[in-house]
């Protein structure tokens, strides 16, 4: 094993190195530089070999959870392979994965925001027919995490109740997308009250798809209890957002794409 202090890795044929990565969040831990000097300490060659049993352990029990053949073998591998993806960077219960997942650069378009016209919600779809449920839960948490200013912006935007979501936000109630820049993509139009919204009013909803699912697969009433005040949020905005003409509720000013302009009736509210 290579020792922590070396300035160089060489490595030689035939001989196999392990290198060890420590690494922590600011917002887990107040030092989190001293925290991981700590841990790379402790790093030892039996210490790598129980780290690697609790490793194969986990992923062996995450496989064995569901499994499905069939004879497209293309359509199978992006079956596992997006099962892979999210068994390896959707464990956080508070930080999912967002727009590029956990790989991305310092400066990452949209700001590596959770985009919540379908973006953020939809590696999540398949996760919970195949008995995937703890990596589906993440998802919740930013959604929820978010509905304080949710409630600002669907008073101050629509004057409704409930809740309203921009494009895009952060975690822990962050918003990543509030006074961005006119010019480009972004239009005055799409921009109220300082938040980016393009115009759609189904952000908020669209979370409510695999929040249902995970519901459904389970009918966990613990779950169901935590997520009911988001589900209610939502429907508390529709029924002030919704107008009522010829017996039937119709929708307006509801962009189906972004900055499409004020739709009537878009599909994906809908939906």
């Amino acid at each position: 094993m290579i020792n922590a202090d070396a300035k160089a890795i060489l490595l030689k044929p035939g001989k196999k190195e392990i290198i060890a990565i420590a690494v922590e969040s600011g917002f887990k831990k107040k030092e989190p530089l001293e925290y991981v000097l700590e841990q790379i300490k402790k790093v030892s060659n039996n210490a790598v070999a129980s780290l690697l049993t609790q490793h194969n352990t986990w992923w062996k029990s995450y496989w064995n959870k569901s499994s499905v053949t069939i004879e497209d073998t293309v359509l199978m591998k992006a079956y596992y392979q997006g099962l892979y993806t999210m068994a390896a960077c959707s464990r956080d219960p508070k930080f999912p994965p967002g727009i590029f997942g956990w790989t991305s650069t310092d400066d990452p378009a949209w700001n590596g925001n959770y985009h919540l016209n379908y973006n953020f919600q939809a590696p999540f779809y398949g996760l919970y027919a195949a008995n995937r449920l703890q990596q589906g839960e993440p998802q919740d948490a930013p959604l929820m995490d978010f509905m304080a200013r949710g409630e600002w912006y669907a008073k101050n935007v629509t004057g409704a109740r409930g809740i309203l979501f921009p494009v895009g936000i952060g975690p822990l109630g962050i918003e990543v997308t509030r006074n961005f820049a006119v010019g480009g993509y972004q239009k005055k139009e799409d921009i109220e009250q300082e938040g980016l919204f393009y115009g759609q009013r189904s952000n908020a909803a669209y979370g409510l798809i695999n929040m249902a699912q995970y519901w459904r697969c389970t009918y966990d009433e613990k779950y169901g209890k935590k997520i009911y005040p988001y589900a209610l949020a939502v429907v508390n905005f529709w029924e002030d957002y919704l107008k009522y003409e010829n017996g039937r509720y119709v929708i307006y000013g509801d962009a189906i794409h972004e900055g499409s302009g004020k739709d009537k009736n878009p599909i994906l509210s809908l939906g």
